[in-house]
């Protein structure tokens, strides 16, 4: 089970640093760290499952740490193209290749399957009709609690006509949590996804 304060004080301690100071105008990274960690922690069920890091990504990389990053999103919502939970490219790109001998239709299909399926993104909380890619720029940096998804329902919601209780997306893989970034780094790479 994750130690959540422990969490919190790591996440403060990178939050403390002018660099987060001027550039996202964190003047409470105590606070900053809390909000972050309430929103990493899951709702219904945990989010994450095993051992949580805490690391700051930057660009130039480390081996390890990606400077990329990518995420199925809601296209019925504004703005969830810019949300917190992310994949590595490297995760992704093992997905297209596995579907690689697929028609693009039926491929964009199946890579946003893997990735809800492995991320598990319930159904009610995303259609994940959208593919955006996180490319951190050279000199940026960003926190990120790092990892691996906890199963989830495949329907959080029990008035949902699709819910099946005791029906799970099985998760698993490393996800990342990212407590800032900037809208600049992201775009919607969904036409281009397979």
């Amino acid at each position: 089970m994750a130690n959540w304060t422990e969490i919190e004080n790591k996440l403060s301690e990178i939050l403390d640093d002018d660099y987060y100071r001027a550039k996202y105008a964190i003047n409470m990274p105590r606070q900053k760290a809390k909000d972050c960690v309430q929103r990493a922690q899951g709702s219904a069920l945990p989010a994450y499952s095993g051992e949580i890091t805490v690391v700051e990504l930057k660009h130039p990389g480390r081996p390890g740490f990606p400077t990329r990053l990518m995420r199925g999103f809601d296209t019925t919502r504004s703005d969830l193209r810019y949300g917190g939970w992310w994949i590595d490219y490297e995760l992704f790109d093992r997905f297209r290749r596995a579907t690689s001998n697929l028609p693009a239709a039926i491929r964009v299909e199946k890579i946003q399957a893997f990735m809800r399926a492995r991320s598990a993104v319930s159904h009610d909380w995303s259609n994940m009709a959208g593919i955006a890619e996180l490319n951190l720029p050279v000199g940026a940096r960003t926190p990120a609690l790092i990892g691996k998804a906890h199963h989830q329902a495949l329907v959080t919601n029990q008035k949902d006509p699709g819910y099946v209780p005791n029906v799970f997306l099985m998760g698993g893989d490393l996800q990342f949590y990212l407590c800032v970034h900037d809208k600049g780094w992201i775009r919607d790479v969904s036409a281009a996804a397979a």
